[in-house]
């Protein structure tokens, strides 16, 4: 098993906190795409608020062709995964791009439990061809 890990930034605590603050004060709006999704995929509002309040931005992407983006994880309510995707908090709206909660049977990741006070999990990422 193989685990790919990155430092923590000022730039990455930058750009959570500067979304975090425009979801608290209602600067935000969700695509179609989001609102569909939530329904058919039963993930509340609340879950969302709670994914941006407390989640860990777990892929940037500044060049994202529809314009700077990130991917949230969070353990929501039961302790799901829910990942949020959402513009940058340089727009004037931030916009909520797409909410899901993953496949496991189409995604290889494997959740170890850090903090046993609470349920906090953290991505394990296995590559085919990698030794254990």
């Amino acid at each position: 098993m193989s685990q790919s890990l990155r430092l923590v930034t000022i730039a990455d605590v930058a750009l959570i906190q500067g979304i975090r603050e425009k979801v608290e004060a209602g600067a935000f709006e969700f695509s179609q795409h989001v609102t569909d999704q939530s329904i058919l995929r039963h993930i509340s509002v609340q879950e969302l608020h709670e994914t941006i309040a407390v989640g860990k931005v777990i892929e940037d992407s500044p060049n994202d062709k529809y314009g700077p983006s990130c991917l949230i994880l969070e353990f929501a309510g039961v302790g799901r995964p829910i990942y949020v995707q959402c513009s940058y908090p340089s727009r004037p709206l931030v916009k909520i791009i797409t909410l899901y909660e993953p496949d496991p049977t189409q995604q290889k990741i494997v959740w170890e439990q850090q903090v046993p006070s609470r349920v906090i999990e953290t991505p394990v990422f296995e590559f085919p061809g990698a030794e254990a």
